[in-house]
């Protein structure tokens, strides 16, 4: 599922630089700036859920510890 959020944001993103450095009206390079932070804040959420869903199948093992008191 990775490759299918984080490609499609990653083309949004190059595209939209690309466009940008092209255009000289500012409210559209406002607006292309706005969809390329918008693009980046997505593809960290997205990283942050993969990465916690791969934690997440890990199995947890809780390692009983005994200490003697003299």
């Amino acid at each position: 599922i990775s490759h299918e959020i984080r490609s499609p944001l990653n083309i949004i993103s190059v595209y939209s630089k690309g466009i940008r450095k092209m255009i000289k009206d500012e409210d559209l390079q406002d607006s292309l700036k706005t969809i390329e932070f918008t693009t980046n804040s997505l593809s960290l959420l997205a990283n942050q859920i993969l990465e916690f869903s791969k934690n997440e199948n890990k199995k947890m093992q809780l390692n009983k510890s005994c200490t003697s008191s003299n």
